[in-house]
């Protein structure tokens, strides 16, 4: 991201201080109004807050998009379903500082939405399958990559329809080893 794209907000800051009529207000709602427009604007790039965003520049390292742990790792555990080792997978994703506030937001809604799915049915899982590929293409075309929220509730439910193709995998894999038992 260029430096003018960083702090284009202030930019919208400043027009609208020249455009609306401040002098009726006190300066503490001046003050709450440019508080909130700076916190809306760093949010919506992804941080929770201003010293996230600097902390984010000042370090050059690259930020991975969430996931889960490598699935090897999780063969060795034996979970009973699928809903079991889903849970399991999805307690341990961690988000770079990039991909927190608003993007973490969409991207925790649309996990969370599909696992109540999940959990509501024994048929959930041909229902979570058929709600993310209708979610996806909903949203792929009406939201670009703008929108942090959408943007993170988008690469929710791949990580979900990823994560369902694994927990398949895993019970195929599981009842083969018993089978040959």
């Amino acid at each position: 991201m260029s430096k003018k794209n960083d702090l284009e907000f202030l930019d919208r800051l400043f027009e609208r201080l020249e455009s609306d009529d401040f002098i009726n207000k006190t300066i503490n709602e001046f003050g709450k109004e440019v508080k909130e427009s700076i916190d809306n604007s760093i949010k919506n790039q992804g941080y929770d807050d201003l010293s996230q965003l600097v902390t984010s520049k000042i370090k050059s390292k690259q930020s991975m998009k969430p996931s889960t742990v490598d699935v090897s790792s999780r063969f060795k555990q034996d979970y009973e379903n699928r809903l079991e080792y889903i849970v399991d997978s999805l307690q341990v994703i961690k988000y770079d500082p990039k991909y927190r506030g608003y993007y973490k937001e969409g991207h925790q809604e649309a996990l969370q939405k599909c696992v109540s799915i999940l959990s509501n049915d024994k048929t959930g899982y041909d229902k979570a399958e058929d709600y993310i590929d209708q979610e996806l293409i909903t949203f792929s075309h009406k939201h670009k990559k703008r929108d942090k929220f959408f943007e993170g509730y988008i690469d929710g439910l791949q990580l979900m329809k990823e994560e369902l193709r694994h927990s398949k995998a895993y019970m195929m894999a599981k009842v083969k080893k018993n089978l040959v038992k």
